[in-house]
């Protein structure tokens, strides 16, 4: 009795990977063989991430005997000591996701010892990117007194710029934290506003140290216009309240 339920567990487990595979678009051949190779998961597969989406916390892996492409959510990682990155060489077993669709788990590193030279990397990118945010800063600060000797600069602007700049740091924070537990994500609209109404210095720093939001294209374009157009709207501003103060 036992084994004609097992049996019919099993029928039903790959029924149900053979519809997943379906539904990727898959062959009947391609279709039959992601489903013998995802229903025999209980030993552990080898594969490559092959994308990985860091800000929203997912990727693929290509496993290496072939078939589908496997989805993994950054909570099926088991090495908490690092991100996830293209090209890593993994191990994972899967599972059948509550939709039908075949997901990763238990998603390891092949080589659980991360080189020296990539920790020290990743430090280095973190030491070089809060150097160019400080810079940027020092810059601005430098712009802030050029601008002093032709239009009087209100002595709480600085006070301004620092309060916001903290507050759009806690907020990249949050975000970087969200991503990681798979929560809800601070939009990047949001982001986007608080850098234009002068919190873009400690946007650009939590960029730097927290490795958030540094990579992805379009935000970076985003970013910059915002940077722009709030020293045009600093430029502004000053030169009004100083006709203002002169009439």
């Amino acid at each position: 009795m036992r084994s004609r339920v097992s049996g019919s567990s099993a029928v039903c487990s790959m029924s149900a990977t053979l519809r997943a595979g379906a539904q990727m678009h898959l062959s009947p051949w391609s279709c039959r063989r992601y489903a013998v190779t995802m229903t025999q998961s209980r030993s552990r597969l080898e594969g490559e991430l092959v994308g990985w989406d860091d800000d929203r916390g997912f990727g693929f892996i290509r496993p290496n005997d072939g078939g589908a492409d496997v989805f993994a959510h950054v909570h099926a990682f088991i090495d908490t000591t690092r991100r996830p990155a293209l090209g890593d060489r993994v191990t994972f077993r899967t599972e059948q996701a509550p939709d039908g669709r075949i997901r990763a788990t238990e998603v390891a590193p092949r080589d659980r010892r991360v080189p020296v030279s990539a920790r020290k990397a990743r430090r280095g990118g973190r030491l070089v990117g809060a150097l160019v945010a400080m810079l940027l800063v020092v810059a601005f600060l430098a712009l802030a007194a050029l601008i002093d000797t032709l239009w009087p600069v209100p002595t709480w602007i600085p006070y301004y710029y620092a309060v916001v700049s903290v507050m759009t740091a806690i907020f990249y924070a949050l975000d970087k934290a969200a991503a990681r537990r798979g929560e809800w994500r601070i939009s990047e609209s949001t982001l986007h506003v608080l850098s234009l109404i002068g919190g873009w210095p400690g946007a650009f720093l939590a960029q730097a140290l927290l490795r958030h939001k540094s990579t992805k294209l379009t935000f970076r374009i985003g970013f910059w216009l915002t940077v722009v157009t709030n020293l045009l709207l600093f430029v502004a501003v000053c030169v009004v309240l100083a006709a203002a103060t002169a009439g």
